[in-house]
């Protein structure tokens, strides 16, 4: 059979750029390019990501890629100071 990509719900505030979203992994901050499959006002669906991946959710002032990072409870994150 055909391996057919999993579709991710997330909030449309997660995506950015039209087709990128931030992702955590190591505790580091990592841009990832996804397929977005619909939006509508406030969800994205999206295929490109692996299963478990921590994507963040809201708009961080500040965020570039290889910064630090702590996620916190309820999927929102806190950039640590360098």
């Amino acid at each position: 059979g055909s391996n057919v990509d999993s579709v991710f719900v997330m909030p449309r505030s997660a995506v950015f750029n039209s087709d990128e979203v931030y992702v955590v992994r190591d505790s580091l901050l990592f841009k990832d390019h996804v397929d977005v499959v619909r939006l509508n006002e406030d969800k994205a669906f999206v295929r490109g990501l692996l299963p478990g991946e921590v994507v963040v959710s809201q708009s961080l002032p500040g965020a570039r890629e290889g910064i630090k990072v702590a996620v916190l409870p309820k999927d929102s994150l806190l950039l640590e100071a360098e």
